[in-house]
């Protein structure tokens, strides 16, 4: 598989941008996603426990945060969140950020598409909804 600069599946989640660069196949099992972090944005404290994610910073500072280790992290900078892990990373600063996210296995890109249905443009969501989509993943608040 060989992608272009704009290639990929497009998804939004709040304000940030993702472009979901492989959804895996029969032999590589991770997905990767492309994923822009505009300032004030992120994920908070969460855990999961049929995947594991890493993230890996690109442009920009994104603060990383892994069973409560949190480093702001410029590009090079890595995090990997295993199972059970507890885990979240933002945009703290007043640019935007961009980092790659893995997933795996490559299923925990349903995660994301069902995320982008209940998150809104201003990246808030409704706590019951929330609560009923980290039950349906394995998932929990941290």
């Amino acid at each position: 598989m060989i992608l272009g600069p704009g290639d990929g599946r497009s998804l939004t989640l709040g304000t940030q941008a993702l472009r979901i660069l492989s959804e895996g196949t029969g032999v590589h099992d991770v997905a990767i996603v492309d994923t822009v972090l505009p300032p004030g944005s992120g994920s908070g404290r969460h855990v999961h426990h049929g995947h594991e994610e890493a993230f890996f910073v690109i442009e920009g500072t994104v603060r990383l945060e892994v069973d409560g280790r949190e480093v702001d992290a410029g590009p090079g900078g890595f995090a990997l969140a295993q199972r059970g892990q507890v885990h979240a990373f933002s945009n703290e600063s007043d640019t935007d950020a961009r980092m790659l996210a893995v997933y795996a296995p490559a299923s925990a890109v349903g995660y994301l598409d069902e995320l982008a249905e209940i998150v809104r443009s201003d990246g808030t969501v409704d706590a019951g909804e929330l609560a009923a989509f980290y039950e349906r993943f394995d998932s929990a608040a941290g």
